[in-house]
């Protein structure tokens, strides 16, 4: 950190020294620009006209057994560039294992290839993509799966079912995207200055992602034991349905209402939405408990573990 002192030219004008480290790293030079960018708290953000490319960052892993996990460990902590080294020539198998992997990671692609060796690199600019665009993704997906999982067991078609259950994947593909970008973010001022949003939020965002993903793993969860039933259960249960579809749909809307209330701020609304949690939690309570529970009580189970999710959502905007 460094320290200046104000002085003052003129009757108005103010200026400070700026740092000689800073400068000749930058390249600034006598008659350069630079930008100065005033926040709300105060504070004053001085930014070279030219940052320049940023340099990627690589890394080397080692093809093994649970080479998945490291490439996925990477992929979160920001490098740009990796390379997949075998001490054998790849198989057929492994290369495929390589390309489902990545699949999962939104931007990464293969850019060259040997025998031994495959590179990745990311195509996406990270500081192009704001994370609420990212969150807002993730709410419409994850809020439409289970809504559409009780659609199907009321159209009695499995199909609706399996489609919901299998946008599980993209939900998980801007997950690791979000972390992704919210770890680049937080360790890049500028960046976090660009998109408006302070450390503390920065952490807030990560755990809305969590949530939104968990959302989606809990929708997979009931649509599963859905499609393991037999046509018997599966008819059995959407007739025992009653007025939970219309609940599981004022859910949907309250997830996605607590969601603008966390990246718009609206502290206002905040008790509002509490008091719809606890009128749809007081609803469903009475569904499990009604003469159906044996039918349907693993379905209310899972939306009352969604319904405890959006709570934490909403508690994160005070």
């Amino acid at each position: 950190m460094h320290t200046r002192k104000v002085q003052r030219i003129g009757k108005e004008t103010f200026f400070v020294s700026l740092p000689k480290s800073w400068a000749k790293a930058h390249g600034i030079e006598k008659g350069e620009e630079v930008i100065i960018d005033v926040k709300d708290d105060g504070s004053l953000i001085i930014k070279p006209t030219k940052m320049g490319e940023k340099r990627k960052e690589a890394t080397i892993i080692n093809f093994s057994e649970f080479f998945d996990h490291e490439l996925l460990g990477k992929y979160l902590l920001g490098y740009d560039l990796i390379r997949i080294r075998s001490q054998k020539r790849f198989t057929y198998e492994e290369k495929e294992r390589i390309e489902r992997i990545l699949k999962k990671l939104v931007g990464m692609e293969i850019v060259e290839e040997t025998q031994n060796e495959v590179v990745v690199q990311s195509v996406l600019d990270v500081s192009s993509t704001h994370p609420a665009r990212l969150l807002q993704r993730m709410c419409i997906i994850s809020s439409s799966m289970y809504k559409d999982i009780v659609d199907g067991i009321i159209k009695k078609d499995d199909e609706i079912v399996k489609l919901a259950v299998s946008r599980d994947d993209e939900v998980d593909r801007i997950y690791f995207f979000s972390v992704r970008v919210l770890r680049t973010i937080i360790q890049d001022y500028w960046l976090m200055s660009e998109f408006s949003i302070l450390p503390m939020e920065v952490m807030d965002y990560r755990l809305v992602s969590e949530k939104l993903e968990l959302i989606g793993d809990i929708s997979v969860d009931m649509g599963t034991r859905i499609l393991e039933a037999n046509e018997e259960m599966f008819n059995e249960i959407s007739k025992s349905l009653g007025k939970l579809p219309e609940l599981v749909h004022n859910v949907s809307e309250l997830q996605n209402e607590a969601l603008d209330i966390f990246l718009n701020k609206r502290a206002e609304k905040i008790e509002e939405k509490l008091r719809e949690y606890e009128s749809a939690l007081g609803k469903l309570n009475e569904i499990a408990e009604g003469k159906e529970k044996e039918k349907i009580g693993f379905i209310a189970f899972d939306i009352s573990q969604i319904l405890a999710t959006i709570k934490d959502i909403i508690d994160l905007s005070f």
